[in-house]
């Protein structure tokens, strides 16, 4: 499971990923930024009972959800597929309210995942061939040895894990 200040994800055993929380940036995967649920004194979009997040058929089981802090959301399947859904602006794929495949990085399959716990924040994945690459807040050098702004696509940095 993983949780932010307004919303969180679980894997169930079969895989399925369920979404709870802040739905107002399209968290919850489930195509809309609507409300679902009870309402119990909630103003703006919310799902208030774990909900099923519509992955493609071909995505698989999942074995790690992350959520981050600015609402986008993240699963890594079993065969190393990365998907991204929710506010991914800052994290190189514009608005999505529902999941697609992260874009840009290489054939090697997905390892391991991280998200920083800033609001402005960046993504680090880990791939199968050690190499890591990442994409979002640059400020701090974050994914390239280079400080500056947004890295707006996944980018190879100088860090990596044999």
């Amino acid at each position: 499971a993983s949780c932010a200040v307004e919303n969180c994800l679980a894997v169930n055993d079969s895989g399925q990923v369920l979404a709870w929380g802040t739905n107002d940036k399209g968290q919850a995967g489930n195509g809309t930024k609507a409300f679902v649920g009870t309402p119990q004194a909630v103003t703006k979009a919310f799902v208030g009972t774990p909900q099923a997040v519509t992955l493609p058929t071909a995505a698989g089981k999942v074995k790690k959800v992350l959520v981050s802090m600015s609402g986008t959301a993240y699963a890594v399947t079993e065969s190393g597929s990365l998907y991204a859904w929710g506010d991914v602006a800052v994290n190189a794929m514009g608005s999505t309210l529902s999941a697609k495949p992260v874009l840009g990085l290489p054939s090697s399959p997905v390892k391991d995942i991280s998200v920083s716990p800033a609001e402005q924040s960046h993504t680090l994945v880990v791939l199968g061939n050690g190499q890591v690459w990442g994409w979002g807040d640059n400020a701090l050098s974050q994914i390239s040895g280079i400080a500056g702004a947004l890295v707006s696509v996944p980018t190879r940095s100088e860090v990596s894990f044999n």
